[in-house]
């Protein structure tokens, strides 16, 4: 008897590799029954995403075979700016095919597959009622990204021989080679015009046009007191700054936000209060707001509306120090940039 009743794996497959065979597998040792969530299901075709959901789910079931009533494939769609949503589509989906199976979602004991390899996997953390069964050691160095490129590098090359995964995997576990999508010469078409495609994206520069500076600052509103810094470092050194900074590459402008919120301040509240405040956040982008160049800024304005004290804060990082300032105290002479606009903005009539 296997530890658990289900198993939920979520990746988008594109295409199948070997990595995702050995995790479904090791699941199935894991689990009665493995529920095979695929992303991106309704994407259109781009290089990223070059097989639709349908073709994807016969990928996986071909590379199953034996396994075809233990394993349920279902499709997800992306929700690239509510991670919220997104989880509970992924509950909704599994509690359907529990019910479809006539049990009870509260009562099966359900386990989450999955490889926590790089910051791809940062959904893994949503589902903590979920067993924890995932692979923290890598066990393998497969990649969709290196294949879906040696696909496009291939047609790119001018070469007119067809492609199909069996060359790109060794024998360790087989990959089929013979599922209709590869075969198909309508879809090799397909791929060589995603090649043509991928090989602009790769060959874009965009120093051929003019780059903006993007930034994000966090306006904390706490009974009628701001949340500033001084400055410790040019530019600005010592003057009062709202808490903020450059966005990293792998960040959403609000999880950029709330990082240089914590590095700058400590504020003693945790990230999901700080989220629940979040009222409205706008852009500023006047040409002439930064002497560094052209710097565009996303301020969110977090008002703390059921604190009966200041949370507590203090500098880090690029602040010297971190305090609230009643809001009718600040002034414009003492401020970094256009930074007493944004409160002034972000404020009026709170």
């Amino acid at each position: 008897m296997r530890d658990n009743d289900y198993a939920v794996l979520i990746g988008r497959f594109q295409p199948i590799h070997k990595g995702h065979v050995r995790l479904i597998i090791d699941a199935l040792n894991k689990a009665n029954h493995v529920i095979i969530g695929v992303g991106s299901a309704n994407s259109p075709r781009t290089p990223r995403n070059p097989f639709t959901f349908e073709e994807r789910k016969a990928m996986i079931t071909r590379e199953l075979v034996g396994f075809e009533n233990r394993i349920t494939v279902e499709p997800l769609d992306d929700s690239l700016y509510t991670d919220s949503e997104w989880s509970q589509q992924v509950r909704s989906v599994v509690a359907d095919v529990i019910v479809g199976h006539n049990n009870r979602p509260t009562q099966a004991k359900v386990a989450l597959a999955g490889y926590a390899k790089d910051a791809s996997s940062y959904y893994l953390k949503y589902f903590p009622e979920w067993v924890d069964i995932t692979v923290k050691n890598q066990m393998f160095t497969y990649d969709s990204t290196v294949v879906r490129e040696m696909f496009y590098e291939h047609y790119m090359s001018g070469k007119t021989n067809y492609l199909s995964p069996d060359m790109f995997f060794g024998e360790d576990i087989p990959i089929s080679d013979t599922s209709s999508v590869w075969h198909n010469t309508d879809y090799q078409d397909i791929l060589f015009s995603l090649a043509k495609e991928w090989d602009f994206n790769k060959k874009y520069d965009p120093s051929k046009y003019h780059i903006n500076v993007i930034t994000v600052d966090a306006v904390v509103l706490c009974n009628g007191h701001v949340l500033v810094v001084n400055r410790k470092f040019e530019p600005g050194k010592g003057l009062m700054a709202l808490p903020g900074g450059h966005i990293n590459k792998d960040e959403t402008l609000e999880n950029a936000m709330l990082r240089e919120l914590r590095e700058e301040t400590k504020i003693d509240l945790s990230d999901k209060v700080l989220r629940r405040n979040i009222v409205e956040y706008k852009i500023f982008d006047h040409p002439k707001r930064s002497e560094r160049g052209r710097v565009i800024t996303t301020a969110y304005l977090i008002h703390l509306q059921d604190e009966n004290k200041l949370p507590k804060v203090s500098g880090g990082d690029d602040a010297s120090k971190a305090f609230w300032v009643p809001v009718f105290e600040l002034k414009k002479e003492n401020m970094f940039e256009d930074h007493y606009d944004i409160v002034m903005k972000l404020t009026k009539d709170k």
